[in-house]
């Protein structure tokens, strides 16, 4: 398997630290709030965040709960938790509610909340911006949005920054145990291993490991979508990853059908598909 070899985003994290600056000189650092879950994005936008404006400046911090979360995960938001200083923990207890709880933040002073969104994970058409409007009112600001995976992982390891250990093991994007398995795309048949998340040379199936939810489905049903001509050998993996998830069968769909319409029929729902990557 070819090694990536990244290099510190030293310009990218100079501007990210200016994005950061800028928007508390803005409103107040009372006026700021950084989102985090303890996934790999969140732990870097966390630090480059405090290294921006001092790791010694009181700022809020905001979790909401996630019913499912890997045993990593929260081991290692634990430990961050215990050690960090400076920090005004805001915890929320349900991720489904967090329009609402935005809501509430923003009547109650909140303007800017920083999140670990990338282009990565951008819809197709749009734009790769650091501020824009938030779900449920106020702004969200994005320093994280010129990253590549691989910039997060060296930015990780530049600055020894702890994070879950699954990001060594092929896990590129995490969410509950139940809906998240190994990128099938990191997947190497001569060693028989899946790569690290940091070797992903697709951006746009960084989220290939982790299925869309419809959680008003009580049957805990599975399918796939992808299109025809993927790799036979890459939707095996899929397919016995997602097995190993407990599930009684697993139905596969080419892209005759749309995923709108799969989640109303499926609880989880994985996307093997990028419309601008060479399948």
């Amino acid at each position: 398997m070819v090694k990536v070899q990244a290099k510190y985003p030293s310009e990218k994290v100079t501007t990210a630290q200016k994005v950061v600056v800028n928007a508390v000189q803005e409103v107040g650092i009372d006026c700021v709030a950084i989102a985090y879950n303890g996934g790999k994005d969140s732990i870097a936008l966390t630090h480059l965040v405090r290294s921006a404006i001092g790791m010694d400046v009181h700022i809020k911090l905001l979790m909401w709960h996630t019913i499912g979360e890997f045993d990593e995960v929260m081991q290692c938001i634990n430990t961050f938790l215990h050690d960090a200083s400076c920090l005004e923990v805001i915890q929320f207890s349900d991720s489904r509610e967090m329009i609402k709880d935005v809501q509430e933040l923003v009547e109650q002073g909140t303007q800017y909340v920083f999140l670990g969104t990338r282009f990565a994970d951008l819809k197709s058409g749009e734009k790769a911006e650091f501020i824009k409007p938030m779900w449920g009112g106020g702004t969200r600001v994005m320093p994280l949005m010129q990253f590549s995976i691989e910039d997060i992982g060296e930015y990780l390891r530049f600055h020894r920054i702890p994070y879950p250990s699954l990001y060594n093991e092929g896990y590129t994007s995490l969410g509950t145990q139940k809906s998240t398995i190994r990128n099938p795309f990191l997947y190497d048949a001569s060693s028989e291993t899946f790569a690290p998340a940091w070797n992903l040379r697709q951006p746009k199936l960084e989220r290939a490991n982790r299925a869309y939810i419809n959680h008003s489905m009580k049957n805990e049903t599975s399918a796939i979508l992808c299109p025809e001509e993927l790799d036979p050998a890459i939707l095996e993996i899929a397919v016995s990853e997602i097995g190993n998830k407990g599930f009684e069968s697993i139905a596969v769909f080419h892209l005759d059908r749309d995923l709108k319409s799969l989640r109303s029929e499926y609880k989880f729902v994985w996307v093997l598909w990028n419309p601008t990557a060479n399948l």
